[in-house]
């Protein structure tokens, strides 16, 4: 489980590197079943700390950014 959490934070800190790489303003999934994040459903997940994550699971790939209040800061309880 830790590993799969620390690839998935990986790769979310890659997706952020590079997200201004590209021509495109719509973020779309890189796997074999390719489609635009904005079409699928996304979860809450709380961590042990009691701030809140947007996640979305797609198999072998997983996504998961941070909930913020409007001021930017973390939305945790």
């Amino acid at each position: 489980m830790t590993i799969r959490m620390a690839g998935t934070f990986a790769a979310l800190g890659l997706a952020a590197l590079t997200a201004g790489c590209g021509g495109s303003t719509t973020a779309r999934d890189q796997g074999i079943d390719s489609h635009a994040l904005e079409t699928m459903a996304a979860s809450v997940w709380v961590d042990p700390d009691g701030c809140k994550h947007w996640v979305i699971d797609d198999g072998v790939e997983g996504y998961m950014s941070p909930v913020l209040n409007l001021d930017g800061t973390p939305d945790c309880v």
